[in-house]
């Protein structure tokens, strides 16, 4: 029995060291090495979309040639006016700064509030104070109690301009996320959701809802996520305001991570309505040159 017992120490300690050893020599595939956004900011009184639209005239164009061209004139001040192309060379629209406000401004007459009169000798002709008015004093009305007010809520996906291919592919129109998905979808991608993550190949994108306490620890939380779906790029769309400075700090010392506002949503979406990619317009128009 003693004999026995001693073999089948002898195998459990042999199998024990087998396993460790290969536990040991067992290597995990390594991810994909970060790769910093291309910055491509649009300069040049021409630019050139990444983009061969099949309706210049489509809303969706004229919004994405607005902000391309309102973000060149603002990388040249003077430049007179920004011509912005598709791929084919084909004119899309052309841009030009606002127009200088005028040197001085002029209220209307009914805004001018009266002002002290200069002379101390009292005014013969009685005038009404605010008090002496009808009505002054009484408070307004209240609404009937048979018509209550009522806060009027909107759907998340309501407030983007979705084309109907994307709209048809919503399944929860009120999800921030549910709306990036069907946008990917529509154009081309079949993205991975894992909560308020969507990951493709090479990129992951994160939906922040809008925070008013503890931004930079849901930036953090973001980034750490992003960095576990072992991607090449990132994409953090923040639905409320954050610090601009701060998201450029994060920025610098993570080139492949972005961090854009809502905007992006409808960019993304302009994209592909225009037949663009959406991925390529997530942090900002594709310029080719």
């Amino acid at each position: 029995m003693e004999i026995l017992l001693g073999v089948l120490a002898v195998l459990l300690f042999v199998f024990v060291v087998i396993w460790v050893v290969r536990a040991l020599g067992r290597t995990e595939e390594p991810g994909p090495s970060p790769r910093a956004w291309e910055s491509r900011d649009p300069t040049g009184s021409v630019v050139v979309l990444d983009m061969v639209p099949e309706d210049p005239e489509h809303d969706s164009v004229r919004r994405l040639v607005e902000e391309v061209g309102r973000r060149a004139l603002l990388s040249e001040p003077e430049l007179d006016e920004v011509e912005v192309r598709d791929r084919d060379g084909r004119v899309l629209g052309t841009v030009r700064p606002p127009p200088p406000l005028p040197a001085e401004l002029s209220l209307p007459p009914d805004l001018h509030e009266p002002h002290t009169r200069p002379s101390r000798v009292p005014d013969p002709v009685p005038h009404q104070t605010p008090a002496d008015r009808p009505g002054a004093g009484r408070r307004p009305p209240a609404p009937p109690d048979d018509e209550p007010l009522e806060s009027v809520h909107r759907l998340f996906s309501e407030q983007f301009d979705l084309a109907a291919d994307i709209r048809s592919r919503l399944r929860d129109p009120d999800d921030p996320v549910e709306t990036i998905r069907a946008i990917l979808d529509a154009g081309g991608y079949t993205p991975e959701v894992s909560g308020d993550l969507l990951r493709l190949e090479h990129v992951a994108i994160i939906v922040l809802p809008d925070l008013w306490q503890n931004a930079d620890d849901a930036l953090a939380r973001g980034f750490l996520r992003i960095q576990r779906a072992q991607v090449e790029r990132g994409v953090i769309v923040h639905l409320g305001w954050m610090n601009p400075e701060a998201l450029r700090r994060r920025e610098v010392a993570a080139p492949n991570v972005r961090h854009v506002g809502p905007e992006a949503i409808q960019r993304m979406a302009d994209a592909v309505a225009s037949g663009a990619d959406p991925i390529s317009f997530a942090i900002g128009p594709a310029v080719v040159r």
